[in-house]
């Protein structure tokens, strides 16, 4: 685990298009931290400065190697949605709702949580399980509760399935490029991040900052003063513009503060049930902040 000073974190807004992706840099040293680099990926094109080349162990900032990579997209899909599509490639036949050998108990489990629907199983990771649980508790402690509350999409049956091949894409990439890749994120430098459920667990407003009307943009703005005002971030006039013009730009910049949280020991460990560890190595794992952490990752 990366603890010591100077420190590059990098965060990836990872989206289906590239130029819907964000990316953000940020150098800790000691109480200090300072956004070295903020854009969309199509500016960083111009510059010849490719997501790949950023995510090259070898890439170094102020002459220091990126320490720790926050990805905002999953690292994986649930155990039995794979094991039901190499079923299907095979024998041309699919598992039914109530499918005993996908964990009977644990669909269950999921109707409760995330209602009744069909192949929750499939549709859901384990780690979406917990942090859907992490959520509900919050929203029903919250006295004045916002509309809607954070919960994960599915990756297997969701918009965000796209996102999640770019992912896997990429970390195969630095697999075959002969990096060490842990999509659980105990070890290596990739953790999969979730900005709505880090800014909610930090007490931030985690809604209502997606969006290009006013009133989105001044969501955004009173989330980066609030970001700056707990970490002590340095963050340039050109910088602070394109968070409050583009939310993938902001979530990049949490992502990057999460993968801080990471490198610190400040996020919730993984539970220590074999399953929880073997579904993590094979789904990915959603790192949740600590609570308190947001003000304790400089210095």
């Amino acid at each position: 685990m990366v603890t010591k000073d100077p420190m590059v974190t990098l965060g990836v807004d990872l989206a289906s298009q590239p130029n819907k992706t964000g990316v953000c840099l940020i150098r800790w040293d000691g109480k200090k931290a300072h956004i070295e680099r903020l854009a969309l990926e199509t500016h960083l094109d111009k510059d010849d400065l490719t997501l790949c080349q950023l995510l090259r162990h070898g890439y170094k900032v102020d002459g220091h190697k990126i320490d720790k990579i926050g990805i905002d997209a999953p690292f994986g899909w649930p155990a039995c949605f794979t094991a039901a599509l190499a079923e299907f490639s095979t024998s041309k036949m699919w598992p039914p709702d109530d499918d005993s050998v996908c964990e009977c108990e644990r669909k269950r489990k999921l109707d409760k949580r995330f209602g009744k629907t069909v192949f929750p199983h499939l549709r859901y990771r384990r780690t979406d399980e917990i942090v859907e649980r992490e959520m509900v508790e919050r929203w029903n402690a919250m006295e004045h509760r916002p509309r809607q509350r954070v919960r994960p999409l599915s990756v297997s049956s969701d918009r965000i399935a796209a996102p999640a091949m770019r992912a896997v894409g990429l970390l195969a990439e630095r697999l075959c490029r002969g990096e060490a890749v842990d999509r659980s994120g105990m070890t290596g430098r990739f953790v999969e991040v979730y900005p709505a459920a880090a800014l909610a667990i930090w007490g931030l407003r985690s809604s209502g900052y997606k969006g290009t009307k006013q009133r989105h943009v001044n969501r955004r703005k009173k989330l980066l003063k609030d970001l700056e005002g707990k970490t002590g971030l340095s963050v340039s006039r050109d910088h602070r513009e394109l968070c409050w013009k583009s939310d993938d730009a902001l979530d990049a910049l949490v992502a990057a503060l999460v993968a801080r949280a990471k490198a610190r020991s400040l996020c919730d460990p993984i539970p220590k049930t074999d399953g929880d560890k073997k579904s993590a190595k094979e789904e990915g794992w959603i790192a949740l902040p600590q609570e308190q952490s947001l003000d304790h990752l400089a210095g």
